[in-house]
C-alpha cells in the first residue's frame, strides 16, 4: 500500500520550489530597478553639480558686468561734472 503522505509532500515541495523561484526572480527584478534608480540619481546629482558650476560662472560674470557699469557710470558723472546721487534718508 502506498504512503498517502508522500504525494502531498512532493506537491508541497514543488509548490515551495516554484514559490522560491518566483521570489528569486522578483528580487532580481527589484535589484535591477534599484540599480537603475541609483544610476539615475547619480546622473541627476552630476547634472546638479554642472548647473551649480554654470550658475557660479554666471554670477561671477554678472558681478564683473555690474562693476563695469558702475565704473562707466562714475566716469560719465565725472565727465559731466554731475555729483553722484546721494541716498535719500
Amino acid at each position: 500500500m502506498a504512503n498517502p503522505v508522500l504525494p502531498a509532500l512532493i506537491g508541497s515541495m514543488i509548490t515551495l520550489a516554484l514559490f522560491m523561484t518566483g521570489v528569486i526572480f522578483r528580487m532580481g527584478h527589484q535589484a535591477a530597478r534599484i540599480e537603475a534608480l541609483e544610476n539615475w540619481r547619480g546622473s541627476i546629482r552630476q547634472d546638479m553639480h554642472e548647473i551649480s558650476d554654470k550658475l557660479s560662472e554666471v554670477g561671477e560674470e554678472l558681478q564683473r558686468l555690474g562693476t563695469i557699469i558702475q565704473e562707466r557710470t562714475e566716469r560719465r558723472q565725472e565727465d559731466r561734472h554731475i555729483p553722484p546721487r546721494v541716498a535719500r534718508t
